[in-house]
């Protein structure tokens, strides 16, 4: 479980790499970065979950605090998976189709990754 938070905060990490400093007239302006977070912190999964999920929070609060990546302040959209595969599928494609998240972070199991890792090309498919 150490190795997943560990790998959550490196991908937070990566994130906070891309700080630009920006004007501040600038970064009312900005739309922003919306971000799909699968926890599951209820389930069988909840003990790693609700400490992933405070994780992810705590880092986007630092990163907007500091002024957002280029400008845009991160809006964490999450969902409940409870650890199993269908909940994971169902809540990424609401993420992605209805509230137009730009990038997904997790699921935290094998199970739901599994299930979700064909997901990110169905957006760009139906695009075209």
């Amino acid at each position: 479980m150490k190795t997943r938070t560990m790998w959550i905060a490196a991908e937070l990490a990566a994130l906070s790499v891309a700080l630009v400093p920006v004007p501040a007239w600038t970064q009312s302006s900005a739309p922003p970065l919306k971000i799909g977070w699968l926890a599951a912190p209820t389930g069988p999964n909840s003990t790693p979950g609700i400490g992933q999920d405070r994780g992810i929070r705590y880092a986007a609060e630092q990163i907007n605090k500091a002024g957002g990546i280029m400008g845009r302040k991160i809006e964490i959209v999450s969902r409940d998976t409870q650890g199993d595969p269908t909940k994971a599928v169902n809540a990424a494609l609401e993420m992605i189709n209805n509230d137009k998240v730009e990038f997904t972070i997790g699921p935290t199991n094998s199970g739901e990754g599994l299930a979700t890792l064909c997901l990110p090309n169905t957006r760009s498919r139906r695009a075209s």
